[in-house]
Parts: structure tokens; sequence; C-alpha cells
């Protein structure tokens, strides 16, 4: 059974990668309208609140997509993919903060500190997400490869006459 899973997690990789991503971003969006409620009134930003969370996700999956976020695999990642991640996560942030100001001039914007409290939950849960799935990979491989084995014993040179 576990080896089907794992067959499934391999050959899938980059769709579950884009699909874990999505989940995250968005519950990474919802989550300062939540710490907000109070003092905004929810029926007023409904619509913005649903229009905004789309164009937000779509922000970060293309530009995680166009930087090659999903082609590298985590589990070999250096700190090259670490600093990808946090420029992807800057551009598609900056790109979401312009467009939405531009949309929304004239009408309701997005609240300032839902820009600034969404970028954070989403930058920061997305590169621990893949900081902790590295680390796994890595303990789970190493236990796999470090097991006593008979060749590992060392053979000594000396010849058995000496």
């Amino acid at each position: 059974m576990l080896s089907h899973i794992s067959a499934f997690a391999q050959r899938f990789r980059k769709q579950i990668l884009i699909a874990f991503d999505v989940v995250v971003v968005t519950v990474s969006y919802m989550l300062p309208w939540a710490l907000i409620a109070g003092r905004t009134s929810f029926s007023e930003y409904n619509s913005l609140l649903i229009s905004s969370c789309f164009f937000f996700v779509c922000c970060y999956e293309i530009v995680y997509g166009l930087m090659g976020m999903y082609d590298s695999l985590w589990r070999y990642a250096e700190i090259v993919e670490f600093f990808r991640l946090c420029v992807a996560s800057a551009v598609a942030v900056s790109i979401f903060v312009v467009v939405t100001l531009l949309l929304w001039w004239e009408e309701r914007r997005v609240p300032i500190s839902v820009y600034f409290l969404s970028a954070m939950f989403a930058s920061s849960l997305t590169l621990y997400s893949r900081l902790t799935y590295r680390m796994y990979r890595n303990t789970t491989l190493c236990l796999l490869y470090t097991s006593p084995s008979p060749r590992d014993r060392q053979k000594s040179r000396m010849p058995s006459s000496a």
C-alpha cells in the first residue's frame, strides 16, 4: 500500500505541489480577512474578498510556475531555490498590490493589513513547507541508506603473514 502511495506521489509530484500551494495560498489570504473581521463589514467586502482571493492565488501560481518553482526536486534543494522562492513571492505580491490598487482605486479597496499579512503568511508557509519536505526526505533517505551492510566492513591491507 505504501509503495502505491509513493509511486502515485512520484508520478504526480508537480500536480500535488501545485494543489498544495493553491490551498496554502488561499488559506494565507483568507486568514487576514478572518483576523480583521471585527473591524470591517464582511457583507460589504464579500465580492471583493472572493475576486481578490482568486487573483491573489493566480498571481502566486503564475509567478511560481514562470520562475520554475515546480521544476526542481525540493528534496535536493539548495540555497538558490530558497532565494528564488523569496524573489518569486515578492514579485507575486508586488503584482497583486499594484494591480488591485489600479483596479479598485475608486471603489472599495483591499485593506492594507490584508496585503501585508497575506504576503507574510503565504511566503512563509510555502517556504516552511518546502523546507520541511526537504528535511523529511533527507532524514528518510539517510535512514534508508545508512543501515549497516556487509560491504561496509573495513578490510585490512596488511598481508596475513605479517
